[in-house]
């Protein structure tokens, strides 16, 4: 027996009645064309014929998606992704991999337009240059101590801590750095964090630099970045090889969360505006993705992954904490109270 289909009005009264902002008859449309409404995209107007239980459910999914992101006008490969997040699979693939290029390009122009502010005739343009990327990151810290960690803002150490990190990761990003022209900034910095204060051993700060090197390039600035490449070289082999990268990132956030709940709700960072706020809750998810794209050949990943997929987060909960113990011991290191009581 053939299904009873819902009229397109007895589906758009379910999504006002739920709270949902009332779409119009162009934007149903928009959003079967483009593949988001279960079934192959149709080439007329389902409301013509109605809709299944799936398809209507499906709309209520859409609408509550644009609800949530107070958008005026959401693109359909938004809508895309954040479908694929809540486990949908038959959404374009090639949409998804769309709305996380973007997203990256979101962060690219975010801190491109933050460096261009700090300093002078588009000083962001020129991290290349080792005194620029130096400037530009120590001016960086200080905006970052002052807006997110004023607690710290007065501490000479914390400045010179952050500083010398940032300036590294812009200099990297921008332009190969050897270890030889970075070893003494990288060499005192280290031994201020430790409690004895002697130089940590050779292996471990080469070990260091590379992996900020190698972090780096997730924060490039231009077509090069690391996150860019992978994400096009999904579109180019198999886009749908995305949604393995999607799933793990949203089983992960959620016990992720449970040790930094800002990853899944900003709101928990007050020191944040409203709109950075909002910016973070939409773009973290998918520039998460981006990350994981960029591992998804990386044997430890496909491990987390295979975890996730059936449930099991204690290795998850177990790194952010390990993380979170990290960035205690160095925050209370560089706190301006352990500076003074010293």
């Amino acid at each position: 027996m053939q299904e009873q289909r819902i009229p397109r009005r007895a589906v758009v009264a379910t999504i006002v009645r739920l709270g949902y902002p009332e779409p119009s008859d162009d934007q149903i449309d928009r959003w079967d064309k483009a593949g988001l409404i279960c079934e192959p995209p149709s080439s007329e107007r389902r409301g013509a014929y109605g809709y299944t239980t799936q398809q209507r459910d499906r709309l209520v999914a859409i609408s509550g998606i644009i609800a949530r992101l107070e958008s005026e006008r959401v693109r359909g490969s938004e809508i895309a992704f954040w479908l694929s997040y809540g486990g949908a699979r038959d959404v374009p693939a090639d949409l998804v991999c769309e709305h996380i290029d973007t997203s990256v390009k979101v962060l690219q122009s975010g801190l491109l337009r933050i460096l261009n502010g700090l300093g002078s005739r588009n000083e962001g343009f020129l991290l290349g240059v080792i005194g620029k990327a130096k400037k530009l990151g120590f001016m960086l810290a200080r905006k970052v101590l002052l807006s997110a960690l004023p607690y710290l803002s007065r501490s000479s150490l914390a400045r010179e801590t952050i500083g010398t990190l940032i300036s590294l990761m812009l200099q990297t990003s921008s332009k190969p750095t050897t270890y030889g022209s970075v070893a003494r900034e990288m060499r005192q910095t280290a031994s201020a964090l430790r409690t004895d204060s002697t130089p940590p051993p050779e292996h471990a700060l080469r070990y260091l630099f590379e992996t900020i090197a190698d972090f780096s390039q997730l924060f490039r600035l231009d077509a090069n970045n690391r996150m860019l490449q992978a994400v096009q070289e999904i579109v180019s082999e198999d886009p749908s090889e995305i949604y393995w990268a999607v799933e793990l990132v949203a089983g992960m956030l959620p016990a992720a969360a449970k040790v930094f709940p800002w990853m899944v709700d900003a709101t928990t960072l007050p020191q944040l505006s409203p709109k950075d706020q909002k910016a973070l809750n939409r773009y973290f998810a998918p520039m998460q993705c981006a990350v994981m794209a960029t591992l998804r050949r990386n044997p430890y990943s496909r491990a987390l992954a295979a975890d996730v997929s059936i449930g099991k987060t204690e290795r998850v909960v177990a790194d952010m904490q390990q993380m979170k113990a990290l960035t205690d011991q160095i925050g209370m290191t560089i706190s301006l109270e352990r500076v003074l009581h010293d």
